[in-house]
């Protein structure tokens, strides 16, 4: 059992934070993992640090208030 945790997953240049492979990699470095969990306003379970946009994205938008589809189309850029 891991005794330190990293927030958001270990984070490597080509890794994103919170993503599969950030987990992973904590993983595999001996490292539990501690992450954020929103909803989206059509319900859906999202991996986010923020409660809005605007850090990761530039936009000033609350999740809460953003449906997935919207979320999933500009995460791709």
């Amino acid at each position: 059992m891991s005794t330190h945790y990293v927030h958001r997953g270990l984070i490597k240049r080509k890794l994103f934070e919170n993503s599969i492979e950030s987990f992973r990699n904590s993983i595999k470095k001996g490292y539990g993992i501690e992450t954020d969990l929103h909803i989206t306003k059509d319900k859906q379970i999202i991996c986010f640090h923020d409660f809005n946009l605007k850090r990761k994205f530039k936009l000033n938008r609350r999740i809460k208030k953003t449906n997935y589809g919207f979320l999933k189309k500009i995460s791709k850029k």
